[in-house]
């Protein structure tokens, strides 16, 4: 059996990330019963100030306390694995798209980045600018500039950031 671990970083995140965990354990339990892995799910809570930790520990998930921001929570989460499994917080995913990532992982050692296709959701609110929004991300993608990766729900192998003091 081979463990995977999966670590998700937030920040204040009490409204969305009851939803996000919801979806990444029916996903985690489609992805050990098709796979002979174990996922190891764990949420590392950055300077919190809200009840996201009542969240968290209502469903039953182990989570750790962390400060400096998203890269220090994914270091503090960095455990041993073929490779790390890296979600936001206020993300949604289908039930096949954990055993998808780690089925590419685990088939091909060369890839060293897999990550799934992205999808906006449908908006809560009824707003015309809402709707707009999702519209353009349903049409044309998302509308950040970024050309950098970023996502939103990765894997990864051999993650490293060197911190301040390695840099310099």
């Amino acid at each position: 059996m081979i463990s995977i671990p999966l670590t998700m970083v937030a920040r204040n995140e009490e409204r969305a990330i009851g939803r996000s965990l919801d979806s990444l354990m029916i996903s985690i339990r489609e992805a050990e019963r098709q796979l002979p892995i174990r996922i190891d799910p764990l949420v590392v809570l950055d300077e919190c100030s809200d009840g996201t930790h009542q969240e968290v520990e209502r469903r039953g998930v182990a989570w750790i306390a962390s400060v400096g921001g998203k890269v220090a929570g994914q270091r503090r989460g960095v455990r041993a694995g073929p490779f790390q499994i890296f979600s936001d917080a206020d993300i949604a995913v289908d039930p096949p798209t954990l055993e998808a990532l780690c089925r590419v992982m685990l088939d091909d050692p060369k890839v060293q980045v897999a990550f799934p296709t992205r999808r906006p959701l449908e908006p809560r609110r009824r707003t015309p600018l809402a709707r707009a929004l999702y519209l353009y991300n349903r049409e044309r993608g998302y509308s950040s500039q970024r050309t950098w990766f970023n996502g939103k729900l990765f894997a990864i192998r051999q993650w490293s950031i060197p911190e301040l003091p390695e840099i310099l």
